[in-house]
C-alpha cells in the first residue's frame, strides 16, 4: 500500500491568503471593501491568528490597506495603481522580447504560438477566466523564454497584482474575440522576428487598453465582478475555504 503519511495538508493561514486573494483579483471582494477580521472569521468558521496572518501577507503584496480609523480594506483599483502595474509588465515584457527576438528558435515560437491557440479557443468557447488565464500565460511565457533570472524573479513577485489588473480590463472589454485580436500583431512580430514591430505592439497595445476603459470608474477605484467568469453567480467565501480545503 502506498505511504501517503508525509503528506501535509497546506497551512490554514495559506488557504485563507489564497481565497481571499482570488476573491479580490476576481472582484467579488471589490477595491475600498472594508476587511473586518471578525467578521470574516465567523464567516469562514475559522479563529482569528490564520485569519490575521493572511491579511498581513495581502497587505505585504499590495491587495489590501489599512486605512486610520477604518481598518483593513481592499487596496483600491485607481488609475494611476492600473497604469503603474500595466506599465511595468509592459517594461518587462517588452525587454523580454527583444532579448529573444532575434534569435527565436523554432520550437520556442512554437510555445508562444500554442499559448496564444489556447487563448483563441478559450475566446470561442466563451470561458471568460480561462482567457484572462492563457493571457497572461502568453505575457510570462515571453518573459520565461528569456531566461533572465531577475527579470522573471521581478516578474513573479508582481504576477498577482498583474492578474488582478489584467482581469479588470479584461472585465472592463467584455469582447473575448477583440482581447485575443489584440494580440494578433505580437504573434506576428515574434513569427518575422522583427523587433520594430514589437516596439510598436507595446506601444499600440497601451494605446488600445486606455481606449476602452471608461472615463469614470478611476473616480472610486471600483468594478463589477460578482460573478465566476462564465456568467455564473460567484460562490461565497465560505464555500470557496471549503473548496480550497477540499
Amino acid at each position: 500500500m502506498t505511504d501517503f503519511s508525509a503528506v501535509k495538508q497546506q497551512p490554514l493561514s495559506q488557504t485563507l491568503l489564497i481565497t481571499l486573494r482570488e476573491a479580490i483579483i476576481g472582484g467579488r471582494l471589490k477595491p475600498g471593501q472594508p476587511l473586518v477580521q471578525s467578521r470574516l472569521a465567523t464567516q469562514f468558521g475559522v479563529s482569528r491568528a490564520p485569519l490575521r496572518e493572511a491579511m498581513n501577507r495581502l497587505e505585504e503584496e499590495g491587495f489590501v490597506k489599512t486605512v486610520p480609523y477604518k481598518g483593513s480594506v481592499v487596496a483600491p483599483l485607481t488609475h494611476k495603481n492600473v497604469e503603474e502595474i500595466r506599465s511595468l509588465r509592459r517594461m518587462l515584457e517588452e525587454f523580454a522580447g527583444q532579448l529573444i527576438i532575434a534569435d527565436l528558435r523554432p520550437d520556442q515560437l512554437a510555445e508562444i504560438e500554442r499559448v496564444y491557440r489556447q487563448m483563441r479557443s478559450a475566446a470561442d468557447r466563451g470561458e471568460v477566466d480561462a482567457v484572462d488565464a492563457e493571457d497572461l500565460a502568453l505575457h510570462e511565457k515571453i518573459c520565461d523564454l528569456s531566461g533572465h533570472s531577475l527579470l522573471i524573479e521581478i516578474w513573479n513577485r508582481y504576477a498577482n497584482q498583474f492578474r488582478r489588473v489584467l482581469t479588470f480590463t479584461n472585465r472592463v472589454n467584455h469582447d473575448l474575440d477583440l482581447i485575443v485580436a489584440m494580440h494578433e500583431p505580437l504573434i506576428e512580430a515574434f513569427r518575422r522576428r522583427d523587433r520594430a514591430a514589437l516596439r510598436d505592439f507595446y506601444l499600440n497595445h497601451a494605446t488600445d487598453l486606455n481606449a476602452y476603459l471608461p472615463a469614470d470608474w478611476q473616480a472610486d477605484g471600483a468594478w463589477g465582478g460578482g460573478s465566476d467568469g462564465n456568467g455564473r453567480a460567484a460562490p461565497s467565501l465560505p464555500a470557496l475555504l471549503s473548496r480550497e480545503s477540499a
